[in-house]
């Protein structure tokens, strides 16, 4: 859609935008800094940094570049877009960094022939790409911190204190890794019954699988689990251990 609405902790609508494109990706940082990329009038596509109050304080107007994904750094002090470009003769996916202090970018890491599942920022300094083959996690200055094979990734998050979660294929069913910066596995759990739904926040990660919720550490320790989830097919963890089970109807807070 072309329309961009922004909610408060209470649901009221704190800002609403009607773009003259669609939109192709938005980011909103804990603190209320609110990142988009979409399509331009006159250019190719935008990537827009609104402040806390809403108030536009950074945009590039991409006349030559395609922007497809985007993420902002707390405090918005940088953002960071993916574009799409053709070199030698193939379409990869470039991360370009911004600091939004100045206009021109300060780093841009190629992030291979792949496309970008997701993007963001671990702390001011650190950005975490997920990729359909590969995810990669680099800082500011454009280098590489670590890479980790994600090939056949069927669901993840990427909102860890420094970490991500993904599900990945395994012998026979599905497996949940947790990884870190420099590409190494926190820890590993196979699971035959397969993963419904996956949520990191903060040190602890979520998961749904078979009829049984988990709640574990960033090395997948199992700290609570429980098999009253009725008919959920969502779990959202929450930074002080407790979880959110949804449903079509209905959220169940779950308190270990």
């Amino acid at each position: 859609g072309t329309t961009i609405v922004l909610l408060d902790g209470k649901g009221e609508v704190r800002w609403e935008g009607s773009l003259p494109g669609p939109v192709y990706d938005a980011d909103l940082t804990e603190d209320g800094y609110l990142c988009y990329v979409s399509a331009g009038s006159a250019v190719k596509s935008e990537l827009q940094l609104l402040d806390r109050e809403q108030r536009s304080v950074f945009a590039v107007h991409g006349a030559t570049r395609y922007f497809t994904g985007c993420a902002a750094a707390p405090g918005g002090g940088a953002v960071c877009a993916v574009s799409l470009e053709e070199r030698d003769g193939a379409v990869s996916s470039v991360a370009v960094v911004y600091r939004t202090d100045r206009e021109d970018p300060v780093a841009e890491v190629d992030l291979g022939n792949q496309v970008i599942f997701d993007l963001q920022f671990w702390g001011k300094s650190w950005i975490c790409a997920l990729g359909e083959e590969e995810l990669l996690v680099f800082n500011t200055k454009g280098e590489i911190l670590g890479r980790y094979d994600a090939g056949g990734v069927t669901d993840f998050d990427l909102g860890g204190d420094g970490f991500a979660a993904l599900v990945l294929p395994g012998s026979g069913g599905q497996t949940l890794v947790t990884v870190n910066a420099k590409g190494e596995e926190l820890g590993r759990l196979a699971l035959t019954g397969g993963v419904t739904d996956v949520s990191v926040r903060g040190k602890y990660v979520a998961f749904l699988a078979g009829q049984t919720c988990t709640i574990a550490g960033k090395k997948l320790e199992p700290w609570f689990s429980t098999q009253e989830v009725g008919s959920a097919t969502q779990v959202q963890a929450c930074t002080n251990g407790a979880a959110y089970l949804v449903s079509g109807r209905s959220a169940l807070r779950v308190l270990p």
